[in-house]
Formats: C-alpha cells, structure tokens, sequence
C-alpha cells in the first residue's frame, strides 16, 4: 500500500467538530505552544484552524487568529516595530507539526494556505529566536523580520522576533 501525500484543510473553528477542537487544542498545547488558560475561547476566536493529515493521522496544525487588540499593540510596541500595530489584526500562529513529521515543508504549507485565507490582509507572526526553522519558513512564505528581538515572558530563557506580512501573494 502506497501512503499518500499529505492533505490540508482550513475550516472556521465553528465548522470543527469538538474532536477536531480537542485535537487541535492537544496538539497546541502538548508541543507547548501555548498556556492552557484562555486557549479555548482564543480558539473559538479564530479565523481559520489548519489541519494537516496523511490519511486518518493528523501530522500538522495552524491557525489565522484574530488577536485581541491590546496584545497587538503590546507586541509591536515591544519589538519596537515601526509598523502601526493597527494595520494588522491577523496573527499566524500555533503552527505544529508531529516530530516525525518535521523536515518536509509542512509547517511552510500550513504557513501558505494561511496566508491565502487571509485574502490580502496584512498579518504577524511571532516566534522564538531558537526557531530557525520557522524563521526560514516564514521568510520563504514572504514574511520579514520586524523591529527588535525582545524577552518572552513565558519562557524566560527564550527571546521573540516579530514577523510580518504585507498580505500580498508574490507570484
């Protein structure tokens, strides 16, 4: 039996059924993404949720979240983004993909069919400074490294960069 490649699908989180929530959500929160307290309702908030599968097993997820405003302005002023923060109201994030899946361009094909939802809309992202990987995926999905690194107040061993997209597809 041949595996097929994977497949990705983008559903507004009120289209999910509570297991793909619940699994989205274990995903998220098992990779340590994210702190439990207030993940549900930031869930429920979002865009557009991002399931990748090969067949049944679900290998990769993402979201297009819609963050609240006050934490958009917190992160851009903490980067020192020149940037108005009330340009962008969309968020790239929770991007995981399962370990034994991780090499093969999937987080940059979630990062991808992200951005398309987005239909135009400029959009940020933030990630660690250890995470080269992503780094590299997001520059190579059109994103730009913004303003100053700055210290993560959940992990207080990590610093985050600002990432942002102009929402223009480069064709």
């Amino acid at each position: 039996m041949t595996e097929r490649g994977p497949t990705l699908e983008l559903k507004a989180p009120g289209e999910c059924s509570r297991e793909g929530i619940d699994r989205f959500r274990g995903m998220v929160l098992e990779a340590g993404e994210v702190t439990a307290g207030g993940f549900d309702a930031r869930i429920v908030r979002a865009e557009a949720l991002a399931f990748l599968r090969i067949g049944r097993e679900l290998i990769g997820v993402g979201a297009l979240k819609n963050p609240y405003p006050n934490y958009v302005r917190k992160v851009f002023r903490n980067a020192h983004a020149k940037d108005v923060s009330s340009t962008f109201d969309l968020e790239i994030g929770w991007v995981v993909v399962a370990e034994a899946h991780r090499g093969h361009s999937h987080a940059r094909q979630i990062v991808e069919a992200l951005i398309s939802r987005a239909g135009g809309r400029r959009i940020f992202a933030t990630s660690v400074t250890a995470r080269v990987p992503m780094h590299k995926g997001l520059m190579a999905c059109g994103f730009e490294r913004h303003g100053q690194e700055w210290q993560s107040q959940r992990r207080p061993d990590e610093k985050l960069y600002l990432f942002v997209h102009s929402g223009i597809i480069a064709g």
